[in-house]
């Protein structure tokens, strides 16, 4: 078991994962949580009692996190506030947070969720000055110190008039990128686009609780690829795993679970599938031609906008037909595009070309 046996704590993340929430907000968290160890910080991670989460994970990463106990977690309450802003539920969050963490001196809270707001935030700050809140919906008020938001989108910095106090540090846009360090090694300031794509690979997210992977496993099957690897990556807490497994046995096609080497094989494939959650930004790192599904709401305009921009191709949303007419002849005509995928990848290097996380640890010092 992961422990602290300082009496200081210098990062307190209060993170959830799980199937409904997704594995984003924990991943982006955990990123930022290794570029800080690195460092020689102490770090801590908050996580509520749910079903399905990623403590384990965590741990593996070599940190400590601690759960709420089942008698001070309203699993009720939780369920209300994702519909329905609910200020209780807030303050017995931020109340079983710094109860946790009572018997340590902490300087910062990093919080990465969106069922809190200023309410959680008021209470937290009555006991800890500084505080970095990680989002990217720009729809509820904040009180913080630094507001980090990674995701492209027009007048960013417009999003958040008023809804941060004035003295906050806003870092906002792809610059400020929390990019896994396993991703370093394959930076590519070109990448090669092949005239014939050989490796296509399939991701929705750790979750894919829509079982979106099938959908597309009996896509690709109708179109009767040949020559062509088709790698499908599932996560950990991804329900249909099993079922995957078959069906990728059945089809030939490649099955990876829980892979530790996902970014190797980004930087294998010449043609990306999947969900348009924060794992196209490290697409665009390696300039990997992507097309994407909207599986969450949030992710719309964002989504729009890089499809605009032809950074990538904007599938539409999941929850309609995956497997339709329209979506078989845009993947296939993409196939066999050479200048498309070309066009697409320059696009998205450009686009995350410039990193400057250091401004964000550098506030954080």
């Amino acid at each position: 078991m992961i422990s602290i046996n300082e009496k200081k704590i210098d990062f307190v993340f209060r993170v959830d994962a799980n199937l409904v929430i997704g594995t984003g907000h924990l991943i982006r968290c955990l990123t930022l949580a290794l570029i800080l160890k690195k460092r020689k910080y102490t770090i801590c991670f908050v996580s509520s009692f749910l079903d399905n989460n990623l403590i384990k994970y965590i741990n593996k990463q070599g940190f400590y996190c601690k759960i709420f106990s089942k008698k001070n977690f309203d699993k009720s309450a939780f369920n209300q506030f994702k519909t329905k802003n609910n200020k209780i539920f807030q303050i017995n969050d931020a109340r079983n947070t710094l109860k946790i963490i009572e018997n340590y001196n902490c300087r910062w809270i990093i919080v990465d969720h969106y069922s809190l707001d200023i309410t959680w935030e008021n209470f937290i700050k009555k006991r800890i000055n500084k505080l970095l809140v990680i989002d990217d919906l720009a729809n509820r008020k904040h009180n913080c110190d630094i507001l980090l938001d990674q995701n492209f989108n027009e007048n960013l910095k417009k999003r958040y008039s008023n809804l941060v106090p004035k003295k906050c540090n806003l870092l906002l846009g792809p610059e400020y990128l929390l990019r896994r360090s396993e991703f370093e090694k394959f930076k590519v300031r070109n990448k090669n686009i092949k005239k014939v794509v050989k490796n296509i690979l399939i991701f929705f997210g750790g979750a894919d609780k829509n079982n979106n992977t099938k959908k597309i496993i009996a896509l690709l099957s109708s179109l009767k690829l040949l020559n062509i690897n088709v790698n499908i990556i599932v996560g950990s807490i991804n329900p249909f795993h099993k079922e995957i497994k078959l069906l990728c046995i059945k089809k030939k096609f490649n099955y990876y679970y829980n892979t530790n080497k996902i970014s190797h094989h980004m930087y294998s494939s010449d043609l990306f599938i999947g969900s348009a959650g924060s794992t196209i930004w490290e697409l665009f790192y390696l300039g990997v031609p992507s097309m994407v599904f909207i599986t969450h709401t949030n992710q719309s305009r964002c989504i729009q906008n890089l499809h605009s921009m032809g950074a990538l191709i904007n599938l539409g949303s999941d929850k309609k037909n995956i497997n339709n007419l329209v979506n078989q002849k845009k993947i296939k005509s993409l196939l066999f595009n050479i200048k498309k995928r070309q066009e697409l990848s320059k696009n998205s290097i450009d686009i995350i070309k410039k990193n400057n996380i250091k401004k964000l640890i550098k506030l954080l010092n």
